[in-house]
């Protein structure tokens, strides 16, 4: 579902691979997963990337080139960060949804000036004024796109598009072969801007990556992990147990290695607090599914902050919908049984309300 590293060196030959193989760069890690929690709930990621062979500019993107190679100049350089750079990034973050930097140098450098990523910068200038900047890392055949920047007084020229546009033109001039814009979202709109370039594959967590004229015919995880959750929630209401369903955006920490404390690594699971009188914001029951093993658990879990060094961001402004959203990092305290059947973990549930003081059910 999740996986990181955090690379000590990387060869430009070396990131080529772990690009092929669906990651991306987060700050000073390498990254990927299946999900991830956005705008209001959760989402298929599916890796994109244009081939460069035989890549032609479609008609809007040569109109866009067009014009603003006109308007304005741009340079191609190694990535720096200084204050008109972090403005840019200031204007952006109102747009950015979900999990942010606080700064630009963050986002790329995270506090080390030695990167081990070979990060390049393009600058947009309208006469001698910044007004657009992005960022990408240089493999040995390929481009991975980070960050696209830009003054909103400009959006009218669409920057963000001009910027990408700079980067395939950059990458075609030194001969190399593949452009990762990063991801696109099934269910999800915000990012699809990107499929705009043209030429684009999708990775399908076989290690494959196929024509997106493909990806309707692709079967998802999330798909799988909503169905099962389903499952449960029927008997739930059955069974008239009260419960309340919650994404968590935090998920992914569980899948850290280097924590002490197990965390919760669902990215959907059920509450039953709402079984309980009096409710304990800092302590749950829940229900969740894992999709690796197959098998529904249900377990206590509490609040722990003690973690938060990890995050290294924060959530944009307005992320969270307290109706759809657990935003505590959650720890597993006791894992009270487990099963692949959604039937007796329901009888399992009940018995288990039933014999526990405070219970609804007692």
């Amino acid at each position: 579902m999740v996986e990181y590293y955090f690379p000590q060196s990387l060869s430009a030959s070396r990131l080529d691979r772990y690009l092929a193989g669906g990651w991306f760069r987060s700050g000073p890690s390498l990254f990927r997963a299946q999900i991830l929690c956005l705008d209001g709930g959760a989402y298929s990621v599916i890796n994109i990337r244009t081939r460069l062979e035989k890549f032609t500019f479609s008609k809007s993107l040569r109109k866009i080139l067009k014009k603003n190679d006109a308007k304005f100049r741009y340079e191609v350089g190694l990535a720096t960060v200084d204050p008109l750079k972090e403005q840019l990034y200031t204007f952006q973050k109102g747009r950015f949804k979900g999990y942010i930097f606080d700064t630009l140098e963050e986002f790329l450098f995270s506090g080390d000036s030695n990167s081990i990523f070979q990060t390049r910068e393009i600058r947009v200038y309208d006469g001698d004024k910044l007004v657009a900047a992005s960022y990408f890392d240089l493999g040995q055949k390929s481009v991975a796109s980070l960050i696209g920047l830009y003054d909103p007084a400009y959006k009218k020229y669409s920057l963000g598009v001009y910027t990408m546009a700079l980067e395939i033109r950059y990458a075609m001039e030194t001969d190399l072969k593949y452009y990762y814009p990063g991801y696109v979202l099934k269910g999800f709109t915000g990012f699809d801007y990107k499929l705009r370039l043209g030429n684009i594959q999708y990775y399908n967590w076989n290690g494959r990556w196929l024509g997106i004229d493909k990806l309707k015919k692709e079967k998802f995880a999330l798909a799988e992990i909503k169905n099962r959750i389903l499952q449960m929630e029927i008997y739930l209401r059955a069974e008239e147990i009260a419960y309340k369903k919650l994404h968590y955006p935090f998920f992914s920490i569980g899948y850290l290695d280097m924590l002490d404390e197990e965390f919760l690594k669902s990215v959907i699971f059920l509450s039953l607090n709402a079984a309980y009188s009096p409710y304990d914001p800092e302590r749950q029951l829940v229900v969740e599914y894992s999709l690796e093993e197959k098998v529904y658990y249900v377990s206590w879990v509490r609040t722990n902050e003690d973690y938060e060094e990890f995050l290294n961001a924060e959530f944009s402004e307005n992320f969270f919908n307290e109706k759809v959203f657990d935003k505590g990092l959650l720890v597993k305290e006791e894992t009270l049984f487990a099963d692949k059947n959604p039937k007796r973990i329901i009888e399992k549930i009940r018995h288990y309300l039933w014999e526990k003081p405070g219970s609804m059910m007692a």
